[in-house]
C-alpha cells in the first residue's frame, strides 16, 4: 500500500470512520501544504508528499469500498495530514483496503489435515483456532449455521460447513481414533 523513495521514510497512518466518511491520518511533521498532493478516484487514494528532509514519499490506498471523489478533501497540519473520504454508501467498512482475492478451486474432496498443516506452517503465530475463526468469518450464513450445529450436537468432535448434510439429522459424536468421549458434567 505504501511506497517511499527512501527505506528510512515510512510514515505511520491510522484511519477511522463515521456513517458518512472515512478519515485517514498520516503522521508526518513539518510538512508544508504546498508539498502535499492527494488524488482521489472512486476506488483509490494516492498521495505524494515532499518531506521536510527533502525526501519524497508516495502512499497509495486501494480502498475496500467506493468513495465520491468530488466530495473528498484533505488538510495539512504541522503534525499530520488528514484525508477525508466521502462514502458512497453509509455502511461500516471492516477494513480500509480491499483484500486481494485468490481464485478458489470448485468442488472436489479436500484433505483438511494437509490444509490445516499448510495454513499453520505458513504463519507460525497462526493457530488452528485462528484458521477456524477465519473459515467462520468468511463463510455464508448456511456455513456458519452448519458449523454451530455440528460443533454443538457432536460435543465439539465434529465441525462441518455443509448445511445440507447437517440440517437433515442430529450430528453424531465422533471423537478422534483412540480417544474416548466423556461428556462434561457440572
Amino acid at each position: 500500500m505504501e511506497s517511499c523513495s527512501s527505506a528510512s521514510v515510512s510514515p505511520k497512518y491510522d484511519w477511522y470512520q463515521t456513517d458518512a466518511k472515512v478519515v485517514i491520518t498520516i503522521l508526518v511533521k513539518k510538512v508544508v501544504p504546498e508539498s502535499v498532493n492527494v488524488n482521489f478516484t472512486k476506488e483509490n487514494v494516492s498521495t505524494s508528499i515532499k518531506l521536510s528532509s527533502n525526501e519524497d514519499c508516495d502512499m497509495n490506498f486501494c480502498l475496500s469500498h467506493p468513495i465520491v471523489p468530488e466530495k473528498c478533501t484533505f488538510k495539512v497540519t504541522p503534525s499530520k495530514i488528514e484525508i477525508h473520504l466521502a462514502k458512497v454508501a453509509s455502511i461500516k467498512w471492516n477494513m480500509l483496503e480491499k483484500k486481494v482475492e485468490v481464485a478458489k478451486p470448485i468442488a472436489g474432496p479436500k484433505n483438511w489435515d494437509a490444509l490445516a498443516k499448510n495454513l499453520v506452517s505458513d504463519k507460525d503465530e497462526e493457530t488452528i483456532d485462528t484458521m477456524f475463526n477465519k473459515i467462520y468469518a468468511d463463510g455464508s450464513d448456511e456455513q456458519k449455521r452448519a458449523m454451530l450445529k455440528s460443533f454443538y450436537e457432536s460435543g465439539g468432535t465434529v465441525l462441518s460447513t455443509d448445511w445440507k448434510e447437517v440440517s437433515k439429522k442430529k450430528v453424531d459424536i465422533k471423537p478422534p481414533e483412540g480417544v474416548e468421549f466423556k461428556p462434561w458434567t457440572s
